[in-house]
């Protein structure tokens, strides 16, 4: 039997009429090296409750539809809502399926009606940069503990 891959529902509804704050996305980074696999963890709200055909997809910042996504991952559901730790949920995106240019994009989370419940701060796919590694070193000076009496001049 063969397994079809179905396209997300979506809509035409425009930005000003969806409820971005149902679920809250966390741990989004300014940017991911491209070539790698990217986390998408976020959280469901108190009243929010998802359902079998909800997706998170990662959209061009800018976008006017949820019909202008560029890749999508289904959302697992959990089995308890109840439960603190099932609101917290992490969907992966392979590498393979992931922009390779350098504009900004965002998460965002689409319920199966194509209405959009949460949209992540924006991020980029791009290289490493110089300015964006952090250099930590361990050498030391070692210091001289003298008291006031001990100082001598050189």
């Amino acid at each position: 039997m063969e397994e079809t891959i179905e396209d997300p529902p979506t809509s035409a509804v425009l930005l000003d009429h969806c409820h971005f704050s149902q679920v809250i996305f966390s741990s989004v980074e300014k940017f991911y090296i491209p070539g790698g696999d990217v986390t998408c963890h976020y959280t469901f709200t108190q009243h929010f409750i998802p359902r079998r055909k909800d997706w998170i997809g990662i959209f061009r910042v800018g976008w006017k539809t949820t019909r202008e996504y560029y890749t999508f991952m289904w959302v697992t559901l959990p089995i308890d809502l109840n439960n603190k730790s099932a609101k917290q949920q992490e969907v992966q995106f392979k590498a393979y399926y992931l922009p390779k240019d350098d504009e900004y994009y965002q998460f965002c989370y689409v319920d199966q009606d194509g209405v959009v419940r949460g949209a992540s701060i924006p991020f980029q796919f791009r290289p490493e940069n110089e300015e964006d590694i952090l250099v930590v070193t361990t050498q030391f000076w070692p210091t001289a503990c003298l008291s006031y009496g001990e100082v001598e001049e050189i």
